[in-house]
């Protein structure tokens, strides 16, 4: 997402976030996630997304809270040519965040997914970055295990 415009807010964790809505495909109730070994802890595994395996990210986990719950909902998201589901606690919803409420503190959240925080309210909000959810270690061994995953 560049900086301002449209973003799906959701909870993760203690964390309040938020994804540019151009990257989400669809929310959904939570599929079957088959374990990667190998993987960071944030990355549960794999899940089957419109008949593709595409890695299952737990956002509370990737900025440093606890796991999400497993009745959460799951983020389908578009991270450049490849797709991967997001699973957090709840989705809040749409809103605008105009560019003047964000700020450059990605070097200080300690997630290289997160490029900005704002605050919805007197709440920080943490906008993540698409193509920084899944790292490319992950992206790598899922080309090696082939199309079939």
């Amino acid at each position: 997402m560049t900086v301002g415009g449209q973003a799906l807010v959701f909870r993760a964790d203690s964390h309040l976030a938020a994804i540019g809505v151009e990257h989400v495909t669809e929310v959904l109730r939570p599929l079957p996630v088959e374990h990667l070994a190998g993987v960071p802890p944030y990355i549960r595994g794999l899940c089957v997304l419109r008949g593709r395996p595409v890695p299952v990210v737990d956002v509370g986990l990737l900025l440093g809270g606890r796991r999400a719950p497993g009745d959460g909902r799951f983020v389908g998201v578009r991270t450049g040519p490849q797709t991967a589901a997001l699973c957090v606690d709840t989705v809040v919803g749409i809103r605008d965040l105009p560019m003047d409420l964000l700020h450059d503190l990605s070097s200080v959240t300690g997630s290289p997914a997160c490029t900005a925080v704002g605050a919805i309210g007197r709440e920080p909000l943490l906008l993540l970055e698409a193509g920084r959810v899944v790292p490319d270690s992950v992206w790598d061994a899922l080309e090696e295990a082939g199309p079939d995953g």
